[in-house]
Protein backbone atom coordinates (compact mmCIF):
# COMPACT_ATOMS: atom_id res chain seq x y z
CA UNK A 1 0.00 0.00 0.00
CA UNK A 2 0.92 3.86 -0.73
CA UNK A 3 1.83 3.71 3.61
CA UNK A 4 4.23 1.22 3.03
CA UNK A 5 8.03 3.52 2.31
CA UNK A 6 6.51 5.93 5.40
CA UNK A 7 6.22 3.05 7.77
CA UNK A 8 9.76 1.24 6.29
CA UNK A 9 11.36 5.09 6.79
CA UNK A 10 9.84 6.96 9.51
CA UNK A 11 9.75 6.69 13.00
CA UNK A 12 6.44 8.18 12.93
CA UNK A 13 4.73 5.29 10.95
CA UNK A 14 3.63 1.79 12.43
CA UNK A 15 1.50 -1.22 11.70
CA UNK A 16 -1.08 -2.29 14.02
CA UNK A 17 -2.71 -5.91 12.72
CA UNK A 18 -4.70 -6.10 16.00
CA UNK A 19 -7.37 -3.52 14.37
CA UNK A 20 -7.56 -5.34 10.81
CA UNK A 21 -6.13 -8.18 8.67
CA UNK A 22 -6.46 -6.30 5.71
CA UNK A 23 -2.56 -4.71 5.09
CA UNK A 24 -3.50 -1.54 3.76
CA UNK A 25 -5.84 -0.64 6.94
CA UNK A 26 -3.00 -0.93 9.34
CA UNK A 27 -1.10 2.17 8.93
CA UNK A 28 -0.89 4.98 11.53
CA UNK A 29 0.99 7.68 11.76
CA UNK A 30 1.90 10.05 14.57
CA UNK A 31 1.42 14.08 13.75
CA UNK A 32 3.62 14.55 16.53
CA UNK A 33 5.86 12.37 15.71
CA UNK A 34 5.87 13.20 12.03
CA UNK A 35 6.08 16.91 12.77
CA UNK A 36 9.30 16.43 15.18
CA UNK A 37 11.08 14.34 12.04
CA UNK A 38 9.71 16.89 9.78
CA UNK A 39 11.61 19.91 11.64
CA UNK A 40 14.52 17.39 11.47
CA UNK A 41 14.80 17.41 7.76
CA UNK A 42 14.14 21.16 7.60
CA UNK A 43 10.82 21.01 6.90
CA UNK A 44 8.62 24.41 7.57
CA UNK A 45 5.83 23.87 10.23
CA UNK A 46 4.10 27.39 9.74
CA UNK A 47 1.21 26.77 8.33
CA UNK A 48 0.36 27.87 4.50
CA UNK A 49 -2.80 29.28 3.14
CA UNK A 50 -5.14 26.58 2.85
CA UNK A 51 -7.18 26.70 -1.00
CA UNK A 52 -10.13 25.49 0.75
CA UNK A 53 -12.69 28.26 1.01
CA UNK A 54 -15.86 27.61 3.91
CA UNK A 55 -19.36 28.75 4.24
CA UNK A 56 -22.19 28.60 6.78
CA UNK A 57 -24.23 25.24 6.68
CA UNK A 58 -27.49 25.79 5.13
CA UNK A 59 -30.92 26.71 6.28
CA UNK A 60 -33.08 24.22 6.59
CA UNK A 61 -35.17 25.45 3.41
CA UNK A 62 -31.78 25.38 1.31
CA UNK A 63 -31.36 21.90 2.32
CA UNK A 64 -31.89 18.92 -0.56
CA UNK A 65 -32.93 15.74 -0.38
CA UNK A 66 -30.07 13.73 -1.69
CA UNK A 67 -30.51 11.38 0.84
CA UNK A 68 -28.21 8.35 0.24
CA UNK A 69 -24.50 8.06 -1.79
CA UNK A 70 -23.35 4.88 -2.99
CA UNK A 71 -19.55 4.61 -4.05
CA UNK A 72 -19.35 1.21 -5.67
CA UNK A 73 -15.18 0.20 -5.01
CA UNK A 74 -15.30 -2.77 -6.21
CA UNK A 75 -17.04 -6.01 -4.29
CA UNK A 76 -20.10 -5.42 -2.27
CA UNK A 77 -17.76 -5.46 0.91
CA UNK A 78 -16.02 -2.45 0.11
CA UNK A 79 -19.42 -0.66 -1.19
CA UNK A 80 -19.32 2.91 0.90
CA UNK A 81 -22.66 4.48 1.73
CA UNK A 82 -23.24 7.85 3.06
CA UNK A 83 -26.95 8.60 4.79
CA UNK A 84 -27.77 12.31 4.86
CA UNK A 85 -29.12 13.35 8.39
CA UNK A 86 -30.78 16.46 7.47
CA UNK A 87 -31.48 17.41 11.45
CA UNK A 88 -27.51 17.16 11.72
CA UNK A 89 -26.52 18.14 8.40
CA UNK A 90 -24.37 15.88 7.86
CA UNK A 91 -23.26 12.15 5.90
CA UNK A 92 -23.15 8.81 8.26
CA UNK A 93 -20.99 6.60 6.57
CA UNK A 94 -21.30 2.58 5.92
CA UNK A 95 -19.07 0.07 4.61
CA UNK A 96 -20.70 -3.14 3.24
CA UNK A 97 -23.88 -1.96 4.57
CA UNK A 98 -22.58 -1.52 7.79
CA UNK A 99 -22.19 1.35 10.10
CA UNK A 100 -18.84 2.49 9.75
CA UNK A 101 -17.43 3.24 13.04
CA UNK A 102 -14.32 4.99 15.00
CA UNK A 103 -12.12 2.17 16.71
CA UNK A 104 -11.54 4.37 19.97
CA UNK A 105 -14.97 5.83 20.06
CA UNK A 106 -17.23 3.60 18.97
CA UNK A 107 -19.53 5.90 16.96
CA UNK A 108 -20.45 5.96 13.94
CA UNK A 109 -18.41 7.93 11.47
CA UNK A 110 -20.44 10.85 10.56
CA UNK A 111 -19.38 13.80 7.84
CA UNK A 112 -19.91 17.26 6.94
CA UNK A 113 -19.45 17.08 3.17
CA UNK A 114 -18.32 14.13 0.64
CA UNK A 115 -16.11 14.71 -2.54
CA UNK A 116 -16.14 11.78 -5.27
CA UNK A 117 -13.51 12.46 -7.94
CA UNK A 118 -13.04 10.58 -11.17
CA UNK A 119 -9.80 9.97 -11.90
CA UNK A 120 -7.28 7.11 -14.04
CA UNK A 121 -6.80 3.71 -11.38
CA UNK A 122 -4.90 1.59 -13.14
CA UNK A 123 -3.92 -2.04 -12.10
CA UNK A 124 -3.22 -4.13 -9.80
CA UNK A 125 0.42 -3.31 -10.65
CA UNK A 126 1.61 -5.67 -8.46
CA UNK A 127 1.66 -9.37 -7.03
CA UNK A 128 -0.15 -7.46 -3.75
CA UNK A 129 -2.98 -6.03 -6.03
CA UNK A 130 -2.20 -2.50 -5.48
CA UNK A 131 -3.79 0.15 -7.97
CA UNK A 132 -2.08 3.16 -9.12
CA UNK A 133 -4.44 6.34 -8.91
CA UNK A 134 -3.98 9.42 -10.71
CA UNK A 135 -3.72 12.42 -8.14
CA UNK A 136 -2.62 15.13 -10.45
CA UNK A 137 -3.86 16.79 -13.44
CA UNK A 138 -6.30 19.63 -14.14
CA UNK A 139 -9.90 20.10 -14.99
CA UNK A 140 -9.56 18.11 -18.52
CA UNK A 141 -9.73 15.19 -16.72
CA UNK A 142 -10.54 15.66 -12.95
CA UNK A 143 -14.45 15.59 -13.21
CA UNK A 144 -15.89 16.10 -9.29
CA UNK A 145 -19.27 15.48 -7.33
CA UNK A 146 -19.72 17.66 -3.85
CA UNK A 147 -22.03 16.67 -1.19
CA UNK A 148 -23.06 18.93 1.37
CA UNK A 149 -26.17 20.15 2.79
CA UNK A 150 -28.41 16.98 1.18
CA UNK A 151 -27.58 18.68 -2.30
CA UNK A 152 -24.88 17.85 -4.93
CA UNK A 153 -22.38 20.70 -7.10
CA UNK A 154 -21.10 19.10 -10.15
CA UNK A 155 -18.03 19.76 -10.87
CA UNK A 156 -13.59 19.49 -11.37
CA UNK A 157 -10.93 19.21 -9.49
CA UNK A 158 -7.44 19.88 -9.65
CA UNK A 159 -4.02 19.40 -8.89
CA UNK A 160 -0.59 20.34 -10.56
CA UNK A 161 2.14 18.72 -8.80
CA UNK A 162 1.89 15.93 -5.60
CA UNK A 163 3.21 18.90 -3.03
CA UNK A 164 0.28 21.16 -4.02
CA UNK A 165 -3.15 21.39 -2.55
CA UNK A 166 -6.40 19.76 -4.47
CA UNK A 167 -8.74 22.99 -6.09
CA UNK A 168 -12.08 22.37 -6.25
CA UNK A 169 -14.52 23.74 -8.36
CA UNK A 170 -17.80 23.88 -9.70
CA UNK A 171 -18.83 23.68 -13.55
CA UNK A 172 -18.66 27.82 -14.02
CA UNK A 173 -15.24 27.65 -11.98
CA UNK A 174 -16.36 29.51 -9.36
CA UNK A 175 -14.29 28.24 -6.16
CA UNK A 176 -16.87 25.72 -3.93
CA UNK A 177 -17.15 26.65 -0.75
CA UNK A 178 -17.57 23.95 2.01
CA UNK A 179 -19.31 23.24 5.33
CA UNK A 180 -16.80 23.55 8.02
CA UNK A 181 -15.96 20.32 9.71
CA UNK A 182 -14.86 16.75 9.00
CA UNK A 183 -14.76 15.71 4.59
CA UNK A 184 -14.67 12.53 3.03
CA UNK A 185 -13.00 11.97 -0.07
CA UNK A 186 -13.16 9.15 -2.52
CA UNK A 187 -11.32 8.52 -6.00
CA UNK A 188 -13.09 6.40 -8.27
CA UNK A 189 -12.62 5.73 -11.68
CA UNK A 190 -15.87 6.44 -13.88
CA UNK A 191 -19.07 7.54 -12.80
CA UNK A 192 -20.86 4.29 -12.93
CA UNK A 193 -19.30 3.48 -9.83
CA UNK A 194 -21.44 6.71 -7.77
CA UNK A 195 -25.06 6.89 -7.53
CA UNK A 196 -27.50 9.25 -5.86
Amino acid sequence: DGNSDVIAYSKSGWRDYSRSNITEHTAFMSTIKLKEEAADYGYSLKGGQSPIRFKIDAVNSDKGDISDITINFSYDSYRVDFEYNRENNNYLKFTGGTPNTDYETGKQIAVNNVIVMITSIKGPIDQWGHMAVRTTGTSDIGKAFFFMDGNVIEGTWERTSVFDPFKYKDDDGNVILFNRGSTWVALIQDINRLTY
